[in-house]
């Protein structure tokens, strides 16, 4: 049986997104704080972070395009979320002090990069609905779609839960991910 490496690196990014906090910059709060915070510039352990955005990126793009089975526009969004993680890891987020001299280029760069991962999330999943033949994984992609559409509404309207909604939003859209690779990995 070939292994889903999207697994492995799932359970990686769960333990980092709430276990680095500890070591990230004092004032971090894993409720107020997003994760592209916690590999924010002039941010101590932030290479922990990037390195992880990176490896998602590579895992879930490598892994979807080898995949059997499944359609290319799909193929191709999910290659444009895979490349764009990439983009987010090698380009950092402000630092939470803003008083801190900071390159803005470079944190634009990132905004640009983590945007581009969430729209090609939401089409991915919502093609996936589309071109699906089981009305059950119909649902899960809307609802995965759906879902990280709230939370992206939610951590730009209610910040004081930015973390809190990002990680929710990370945790779902990961685990739709691996779990939709396996489904097409059986057939």
């Amino acid at each position: 049986m070939k292994k889903n490496l999207t697994i492995y690196v799932y359970f990686l990014m769960t333990l980092v997104i709430f276990i680095l906090p500890a070591f990230s910059m004092e004032g971090y709060s894993i409720i107020k704080n997003t994760t592209s915070q916690l590999g924010a510039q002039l941010t101590p352990n932030a290479w922990v972070m990037n390195s992880v955005f990176f490896l998602l990126g590579i895992i879930y793009a490598y892994q979807f395009l080898k995949a059997k089975n499944l359609n290319w526009s799909i193929r191709f969004l999910v290659l444009i979320f895979g490349a764009s993680l990439i983009g987010a890891a090698i380009f950092s987020h402000a630092p939470i002090d803003l008083n801190l001299d900071y390159n803005e280029g470079e944190d634009k760069l990132h905004s640009f990069f983590a945007s581009l991962t969430g729209f090609s999330f939401v089409g991915a999943s919502t093609l996936i609905a589309t071109f699906e033949k089981q009305t059950r994984l119909k649902i899960y992609g809307i609802g995965a779609a759906g879902f990280s559409m709230l939370m992206s509404f939610l951590i730009f309207t209610v910040t004081d839960y930015m973390g809190v909604w990002q990680r929710m939003m990370f945790l779902v859209s990961f685990f739709w991910l691996s779990y939709y690779l396996e489904v097409i990995r059986k057939r």
